[in-house]
């Protein structure tokens, strides 16, 4: 039986949010028990989270499938989940179509916790195919600048889990 890694992402904006997140932990954990590969049926990090730029605050919605990310003016960027490593804290995936910067290309994204904070970083955006997507790395030392080799890591805050 494999053995169930807790790991926390938010930061609690009410009192009372604690006690119900723990709540909601206990609850899928026993609801879905822990069996072999149920890490492997989604993203580890799936939930909706907030992210705040200099130019206002982006929605990020994961689930198994999609990676969406909403800006506050109502432009959104859709990312097709083809293939994820919760163990290395990546996932592989082809932006949509209608994405105004690289359609059709793939992306990857990878994240690690610090404690009670989640970062992600899209550490290539504009790869020709996901092989050339797997390739591409992020330096999880460097929150500055380790992001594709000059852009900063990103915080992403809990809002609810998937």
């Amino acid at each position: 039986m494999k053995s169930w890694k807790f790991k926390t992402t938010a930061k609690f904006p009410a009192k009372g949010a604690f006690g119900l997140w723990i709540g909601l932990m206990v609850f899928a954990a026993l609801a879905g028990g822990c069996a072999e590969g149920d890490d492997t049926e989604k993203p580890e990090i799936s939930g909706t989270y907030t992210e705040t730029t200099g130019f206002g605050d982006i929605t990020h919605v994961i689930g198994p499938t999609l990676w969406t990310q909403t800006f506050q003016d109502g432009g959104q960027f859709i990312f097709h989940i083809k293939e994820f490593d919760n163990s290395a804290d990546f996932l592989l995936a082809q932006n949509d179509a209608a994405n105004t910067f690289s359609p059709n290309l793939f992306s990857r994204f990878d994240w690690f916790f610090s404690q009670f904070d989640l970062f992600y970083c899209q550490s290539i955006f504009d790869a020709p195919d996901l092989a050339t997507a797997r390739a591409a790395s992020a330096d999880r030392n460097n929150l500055a600048s380790g992001c594709g080799g000059s852009f900063r890591w990103s915080e992403l805050v809990l809002q609810s889990i998937e």
